[in-house]
Formats: C-alpha cells, sequence, structure tokens
C-alpha cells in the first residue's frame, strides 16, 4: 500500500487498536506517533499520553550536548550529561501537561501550542530579520 490508502490503513488501525489499549502511559514514536484520531479516543478516557515530541526529545537533546562539547573542545562526563539531560527533559514535560491543562487540550497538541507560543514571542522580541 502507497500514499493515502496507506496512511488511511495506519490510521484506522491506531484507532482500533487505541480504542482497546488499556496501557498507562502510551507513548509517540518518531515514524509512527499516535494519530490524531486515537489522541482523541485517549483523550476522552482521560488516558495520559507521552507526545511524541517529547518522546523524542531526549536523544535530540543529547545530540546538541554533543555538538557542543565538540565546539568547545571540553568533554562532560556522563553524569554532568545525565544531570543536564533530565533538567531540561522534566522542565519541557512540566511546561507541556501544564499547558494542555491550562488549554483543556491533549498532550501533543500542548506541545505544538507552546512550541508556536515560542517561536512567536522570539519573533516578535527580536523581529523577524534578526
Amino acid at each position: 500500500m502507497r500514499g493515502a490508502a496507506s496512511r488511511r490503513y495506519r490510521e484506522r488501525h491506531h484507532q482500533q487498536k487505541r480504542s482497546q489499549d488499556q496501557g498507562p502511559h502510551p507513548g509517540g514514536g518518531a515514524n509512527s506517533p499516535t494519530t490524531p484520531p486515537a489522541d482523541a479516543i485517549l483523550f476522552d478516557r482521560g488516558v495520559f499520553v507521552v507526545p511524541d515530541i517529547l518522546a523524542n526529545a531526549g536523544g535530540v537533546t543529547v545530540s546538541y550536548f554533543e555538538w557542543v562539547q565538540d565546539r568547545q573542545g571540553y568533554f562532560w562526563h556522563e553524569n554532568v550529561v545525565n544531570e543536564r539531560l533530565k533538567a531540561i527533559m522534566v522542565a519541557a514535560f512540566e511546561e507541556v501537561v501544564h499547558y494542555g491543562e491550562k488549554h483543556k487540550v491533549n498532550n501533543r497538541i500542548a506541545a505544538y501550542m507552546l512550541a508556536i507560543d515560542r517561536v512567536a514571542f522570539s519573533v516578535k522580541l527580536r523581529g523577524i530579520y534578526a
């Protein structure tokens, strides 16, 4: 299956699977996050879902740490990397959850809304061509 037919099949499969899901905290994956219809079902049922944007952020953050270390020519101990990663991930997680509760949306939508707000704030503060 290719294209739209494949996407429709995956969405239907995910929606059926999620409607039966009894797992405590499903999370979205990089290449196959929960679909919007599945998100709606889980949100309506009060199931807490870790959104794909957060579930995959740890690896991206550590890649950034590696880049910073390479640029500095100074390499951190593993415990320093883990401490910094934990601080960033816990803060991001708490911000997304709070944003979702405040706006009464699921965590994926909250993550996107928060990201858009941050970009809009930066553009307003710095100007579009800064």
